[in-house]
């Protein structure tokens, strides 16, 4: 069998859109939340809750005007509770003392993934609504991913398990 580069091939297709919405506390990186909008628009998220005031840089994030839905707001725990409210679940990807395994969590549909800063983690006030902490294994220090790239691990969890949206 002999592989040939297929570069920019179309989308998979979805039966559904994605009932996934992202929820970034205040990140110290822009670099981090323009990686983390091009995964999410990848994996074709529609909503993003950025808060902070970090800007896009759109040659990182490569994203198109209308593609991503970003919402900013001052605090993310109030719009998560509203949020579970209109039965979303909300996960947190943080290493805490009750954190399940990513590779053994079964997502929801609709669900609210809640990333943290880059130093400080998921906030505390988003921790105590959270409905799941969802930590990524790791096997050596330094003991944690980047949170761009926990965000892409996770959205590519969450994607493995719906796959058609």
């Amino acid at each position: 069998m002999r592989f040939v580069q297929e570069r920019h091939r179309e989308p998979w297709p979805l039966r559904a859109p994605r009932p996934l919405v992202i929820g970034l506390a205040p990140m110290n990186s822009g670099v981090n939340v323009s990686q983390i909008a091009r995964a999410a628009a990848s994996c074709a998220v529609d909503h993003m809750i950025v808060c902070g005031n970090q800007r896009l840089d759109p040659k990182i994030s490569r994203i198109e005007d209308g593609q991503l839905d970003i919402r900013r707001r001052r605090s993310l725990a109030p719009a998560a509770r509203k949020l579970q409210q209109e039965g979303y679940e909300v996960v947190a990807v943080e290493q805490t003392t009750h954190s399940t395994p990513l590779t053994e969590h079964r997502f929801a549909p609709r669900t609210l993934l809640v990333l943290g800063n880059e130093r400080l983690g998921v906030p505390e006030d988003c921790l105590e609504i959270a409905d799941h902490a969802v930590e990524i294994p790791v096997f050596r220090p330094p003991h944690s991913f980047n949170v761009a790239m926990s965000a892409a691990i996770a959205l590519y969890e969450y994607c493995r398990q719906h796959p058609e949206g």
